[in-house]
């Protein structure tokens, strides 16, 4: 159920719902690149080749990896290319190569720390992620997140808003709730769920820079405590 531990923070009046892969976790080459790579060797590079055309866009890295597959796998038949590996095949070696490539990739510079700094601050802290419920167990346990978390959830991408319902539920004690992400599918998650949200700038989302968008923007971790902790101490 991606439940880590059990908070004893029952009474904090502050919350953060937190995004993992790109946030906390170094993993956008992992999941965008070398793990269908990896899953890939052996196939026509057509396949390959589909996959990418679809993570290319904005829309296709909000897709689960099964419906990405399925994307691709269309693609790939439309132009005859033969796939020698099941569709659970290819599944499953990508989520290995998941597995192993993200603990590899390790954590964003302090992010333990901040977490740690969270916690002795009286935060309660879920991370909920779009990442398949055993891969997300596997990286978080080998990485040192989860004990952190009150849970963690993961699955796919539209289960979110119910996993972020779900961990408010369980502290009506607080009064302020923030979600941190970098995607702008987690700034509609904050909307959905009614919470502020934080975003963490990326090359990608040129959050910032390119765009000044209308929520605080971070370029490092460790400005978090401080602006989650002046907007409590500011009401």
């Amino acid at each position: 159920m991606g439940e880590a531990k059990k908070s004893s923070r029952s009474f904090s009046s502050t919350g953060i719902l937190w995004d993992y892969d790109g946030v906390l976790v170094r993993s956008e080459e992992v999941k965008w690149r070398t793990a269908w790579e990896r899953a890939c060797a052996g196939e026509d590079r057509a396949l390959l080749c589909a996959i990418r055309g679809v993570l290319a866009t904005a829309e296709g890295r909000q897709l689960s990896r099964t419906a990405l597959l399925d994307a691709a796998l269309a693609v790939a038949r439309e132009q005859g290319v033969m796939v020698r590996a099941s569709r659970e095949a290819l599944l499953a070696r990508f989520g290995e190569e998941v597995r192993h490539g993200v603990v590899a990739a390790g954590l964003v510079e302090g992010a333990l720390e901040v977490l740690d700094a969270l916690n002795n601050a009286g935060v309660v802290q879920y991370l909920i992620s779009g990442t398949a419920q055993e891969d997300l167990d596997y990286t978080t346990a080998a990485l040192g997140v989860a004990p952190r978390m009150c849970a963690v959830y993961g699955g796919r991408g539209e289960d979110k808003i119910t996993h972020a319902k779900k961990a408010m539920a369980a502290h009506p004690s607080v009064t302020q709730w923030f979600a941190v992400g970098d995607q702008p599918a987690d700034v509609r998650l904050a909307e959905a769920a009614g919470v502020s949200f934080i975003g963490v700038a990326t090359e990608v989302n040129g959050w910032g820079e390119e765009r000044v968008p209308p929520f605080p923007v971070v370029r490092a971790l460790s400005e978090i405590p401080g602006l989650v902790c002046g907007s409590v101490a500011s009401r």
